[in-house]
């Protein structure tokens, strides 16, 4: 049996959602801390970005250059979804599909 992995394409031919996530949504995925004041930045992001389709899956990866400070937004996190204003950081979600063949 092997597994592979595909990129879906979702956005016409750009198969990478930009995405803007917060600094808790930044921390966790680039060192899975969670620095949330509740601790469930893991379940948030999980409920923003799951499928029906179990062989469907997003990946959140955060897009910052060495030197980003980001920016300040009263819009929601794309990564979470907390509706928090706060700073909010360059991201792409990319969504991919998950393929088992027997081999």
């Amino acid at each position: 049996m092997s597994v592979a992995y595909e990129i879906v394409r979702t956005l016409g031919d750009d198969p990478f959602n930009e995405i803007s996530i917060c600094v808790d949504c930044l921390i966790f995925l680039a060192n899975g801390d969670d620095q949330s004041e509740a601790g469930d930045i893991a379940e948030r992001i999980e409920a923003q970005w799951s499928e029906e389709d179990p062989d469907l899956h997003w990946e959140i990866v955060p897009n910052c250059p060495e030197d980003c400070d980001g920016w300040f937004s009263w819009s929601s996190c794309d990564g979470c979804g907390s509706h928090l204003g706060g700073d909010r950081h360059p991201a792409v979600a990319i969504l991919y599909r998950r393929t088992v063949t027997d081999a």
